[in-house]
């Protein structure tokens, strides 16, 4: 079985004269939660049509598990999708929307029941279940939206800004349940959230005019592997710092209170173990620490890349 959840090759797609992307060309493993990322008009949003099978290419392909996107082998459940925009039957109470929903994957009976109340627990509307559409709130309007595009326990889940307008206790919980589908099911986000996309996406592609501009995982794009930064209350004593910890390049930022700090040369050092040596010199000495961050933010990165 292929490690390879979605597979881009070469995609185009034109409007006219217009190339909204071209040659975007990457993979994304099975179980994997992968951030779509890009500016407006970056051809982001076009880019996940495509792949949502609303869109035709102009050029080249994306498959998932080697199929066309909305082809009838992905149907019954296997890839479903959350629109940003998606509308909740203002009538129609949130289990009799679910269980429709369900229905139309071929979901019946105690199956259907069952799956069902396992969505509404997932996203803790069980003792709301009764309710109508016309008389819940947007956040809980968007958990059902999610809860219907987790139906059947898709391979593929595609979600666009799925905690879009929601307050922070809200799109907090969301960002919970994305965070436990890792592993269980391939998710894509397309989103501008960049914090989000840094607290639980594996994965992340960029696209900025039309191209992609970096694929990888968050590890790798944020260098969490080759340096670390230590925020602290003030400067240390830098010379001293240097003279004791010689496998480290140690610089100070005075405008941020921040000590940038890498490897040296060749040293065999692991990056873990640099780390423990080094804050364990500066609470020799001390200092006050305020924060310790591997790597760089995806912000910075996003804003080096697009």
């Amino acid at each position: 079985m292929s490690e390879e959840a979605i597979v881009f090759n070469k995609l185009c797609k034109n409007y006219g004269s217009i190339n909204a992307i071209s040659d975007i060309t990457f993979a994304i493993p099975r179980g994997a939660v992968c951030g779509l990322l890009g500016p407006n008009g970056a051809g982001k949003t076009t880019t996940f049509r495509i792949l949502c099978g609303y869109l035709k290419p102009s050029g080249g392909s994306v498959t998932i598990f080697g199929h066309k996107p909305g082809s009838e082998s992905l149907l019954h459940g296997r890839v479903l999708a959350l629109p940003q925009d998606a509308i909740l039957p203002p009538s129609t109470t949130i289990r009799a929307f679910l269980a429709y929903l369900g229905s139309l994957q071929g979901l019946t009976g105690e199956k259907l029941t069952a799956e069902v109340k396992r969505v509404l627990n997932l996203v803790g509307l069980t003792e709301a279940a009764g309710q109508s559409g016309k008389s819940m709130s947007h956040g809980m309007a968007r958990r059902v939206a999610l809860a219907s595009s987790l139906l059947g326990s898709p391979e593929v889940v595609l979600l666009d800004e799925p905690t879009g307008g929601l307050d922070p206790r809200n799109a907090q919980a969301v960002r919970q349940i994305i965070s436990a589908l890792a592993g269980k099911c391939t998710v894509v986000i397309a989103s501008h959230n960049l914090a989000e996309i840094q607290e639980i996406c594996s994965h992340v592609a960029i696209i900025d005019h039309g191209k992609l501009t970096a694929f990888g995982t968050v590890s790798d794009l944020c260098r969490r592997g080759e340096h670390f930064i230590i925020t602290l209350g003030k400067e240390p004593n830098l010379e001293k710092l240097k003279a004791a910890l010689p496998e480290a390049t140690l610089n100070w930022d005075k405008e941020k209170c921040e000590l940038f700090c890498q490897k040296s040369g060749e040293t065999a050092i692991s990056l873990d173990e640099l780390t423990r040596k080094v804050l364990g010199e500066l609470i020799k000495m001390s200092a006050t620490i305020l924060g310790l961050k591997m790597g760089e933010s995806l912000e910075k990165r996003y804003l080096e890349l697009t």
